[in-house]
């Protein structure tokens, strides 16, 4: 059974994501509204922001910055998404699977040594 008007209802999420200091001090990398199921951390405090709506997965190098994972990859197959990142090493480099379950392995080129 459908009811129109449907009651007007907005339910408000906010994530903080950040890192931990060595003092104990929580540090806010982004503030964000949507609602993702999962964030991976690596030693370097790169954050990824993954199982987000839309089959997104995000990625935070700094405070104040959120990437589109799917915009940085250079030859995504048309109509394939970055829908769950699995892990990630201290490289960068990523593992994951699309919403129409293929696999990937995205590798960090172009940034120097690290």
């Amino acid at each position: 059974m459908s009811v129109w008007p449907r009651p007007p209802f907005r339910i408000w999420h906010h994530e903080r994501v950040g890192v931990w200091d060595r003092n104990g001090d929580f540090k806010t990398y982004f503030d964000e509204t949507i609602s993702s199921d999962a964030l991976l951390f690596n030693d370097n405090n790169l954050i990824v922001i993954t199982l987000a709506p839309g089959n997104n997965s995000y990625l935070v190098p700094k405070p104040g910055v959120r990437l589109n994972l799917a915009d940085l990859v250079e030859n995504l197959p048309a109509g394939q998404d970055l829908r769950f990142i699995l892990d990630m090493n201290n490289h960068g480099n990523m593992i994951g699977s699309s919403s129409t379950g293929n696999n990937f392995l995205l590798e960090l080129v172009g940034v120097g040594n690290q």
